[in-house]
């Protein structure tokens, strides 16, 4: 591993795995030990520090998702994930707009499905896809 990058607070590491010849997060409270080598970076071109999304998803790539939120579950959204303040406009008292990137439609959906009842989605055609397929996937149990 070549470790090159820390998160926001220091939460996570970017670190090159020489081995899956990829880029990867690891939590720093997980990391036992580390050994600091005297030689230089041997994969240093390799090094590229991804997008993290507001629901803590990291990837390379992202995905445009817009949702008009009810005041539960918006306070929940800043209250669970603090980032996602600046990515919410009040339209109302009681009605916000989230409009951000994801990673993945896992962190999000799962935040959505927890709240149907008062999130709209609202020109995220795959994200609404990604949620009734899981929906049923339940079903069929």
């Amino acid at each position: 591993m070549e470790a090159f990058a820390f998160t926001t607070n220091y939460i996570q590491v970017w670190a090159y795995d020489v081995e899956e010849k990829k880029n990867k997060l690891f939590k720093t409270d997980r990391i036992e030990s580390i050994q600091i080598l005297p030689d230089k970076w041997q994969y240093e071109p390799e090094h590229k520090a991804g997008y993290i999304d507001i629901f803590r998803i990291s990837s390379f790539e992202r995905y445009p998702v817009k949702l008009r939120m009810g005041l539960l579950s918006a306070s929940l959204l800043t209250e669970e994930y603090p980032l996602s303040e600046k990515h919410l406009t009040k339209i109302s008292d009681n009605e916000y707009l989230l409009e951000t990137e994801v990673c993945s439609y896992e962190g999000v959906g799962r935040f959505v499905m927890g709240l149907l009842h008062d999130i709209e989605i609202i020109d995220s055609p795959e994200l609404k896809a990604f949620i009734g397929e899981k929906i049923k996937n339940y079903e069929k149990k």
